[in-house]
C-alpha cells in the first residue's frame, strides 16, 4: 500500500502492482507529469481504481508542451474530479473536467473517458503561453548632482521588463499623483522622488525612491554670473 499525506505528491509514471492500492489523505496530490512523456505515450497511471481517497488531480505542461493525445490513466471509470493545469513552477493556468475543454494561451485543452481510459487531449500552436507573473525592475536611480547647488537638480530613472513595459511612472513626494515618466525628474527644491515601473500584463515593479537634500538657495557660486531664485546675483 502507498500512502500520500497532505502536502504530499505523487507524480510522474505510477504503476501500481496487483492487489497493491495508493492512498491519499488530507488532500494530497496526484500529478499527471506531461513533461515526462509525449503524446502517444503509454499510461501515467496504470489503473485510476486502485487510487483511494480523494486527491488532487494536477496536469503539468511545460512552456513548449507538445499537441497530441496523452492517455493519463487506465481503469478510470467513474472519475469526476477536477483537474488543475500546472506549469513547473506550480502556477495554474486553467482546470477542467471531464467532458470539457478549456484555452490556454493559443491552445485548446480536452479531457475525456474513452473505455475507461482517461485522455488529455491538446490542440493548437506547441507553445503553451504561461501568463506573465514577474514585475518591471526600476534601476540606475540617480541625481545630476549631489554637491551643495541652487541649481536645479534632475533624478532619472530606468526601467525594464522581461516581456512588455507598459508604463513608466514618477511621482514627488509621498503624496504626489504619479504622472508619466519622460526625461527626468526635475526639482527646483528639496524632496524625494518615487518611481515605479507596470507592465503589460498589470504587473508592478517595487517603489524605488531618491531624496533630493542639497538644493540650497543660499549657495554661492562665485563668478558663475547666474542670479538665484530669488533674482540676486551670487
Amino acid at each position: 500500500m502507498y500512502v500520500a499525506y497532505s502536502g504530499g505528491s505523487i507524480t510522474g509514471r505510477v504503476s501500481i502492482e496487483y492487489g497493491a492500492i495508493a492512498v491519499f489523505k488530507d488532500q494530497a496530490v496526484l500529478d499527471f507529469d506531461l513533461t515526462r512523456t509525449s503524446a502517444g505515450g503509454a499510461a501515467l497511471v496504470n489503473g485510476l481504481f486502485r487510487i483511494k481517497g480523494a486527491p488532487f488531480y494536477t496536469l503539468t505542461v511545460d512552456a513548449e508542451q507538445g499537441t497530441g493525445d496523452y492517455l493519463l490513466a487506465r481503469n478510470a471509470a467513474g472519475v469526476d474530479r477536477t483537474v488543475s493545469v500546472v506549469d513547473t513552477s506550480d502556477l495554474e493556468l486553467g482546470a477542467l473536467s471531464v467532458g470539457q475543454s478549456v484555452e490556454i494561451g493559443d491552445a485548446t485543452y480536452r479531457l475525456s473517458l474513452n473505455n475507461d481510459r482517461l485522455v488529455l487531449s491538446i490542440r493548437g500552436p506547441v507553445r503553451v503561453q504561461v501568463p506573465d507573473t514577474v514585475a518591471p525592475t526600476v534601476f540606475n536611480v540617480a541625481a545630476s548632482s549631489d554637491q551643495p547647488t541652487f541649481r536645479p537638480v534632475t533624478v532619472t530613472a530606468d526601467f525594464t521588463d522581461d516581456v512588455e513595459l507598459k508604463s513608466a511612472l514618477d511621482r514627488i513626494g509621498e503624496d504626489g499623483a504619479w504622472t508619466d515618466y519622460e526625461d527626468g525628474v526635475t526639482l527646483f527644491e528639496n524632496a524625494t522622488v518615487y518611481f515605479k515601473g507596470i507592465d503589460a500584463a498589470g504587473n508592478e515593479s517595487e517603489i524605488v525612491s531618491h531624496a533630493v537634500s542639497n538644493i540650497e538657495p543660499d549657495a554661492r557660486e562665485p563668478d558663475c554670473g547666474l542670479f538665484r531664485p530669488n533674482g540676486r546675483r551670487p
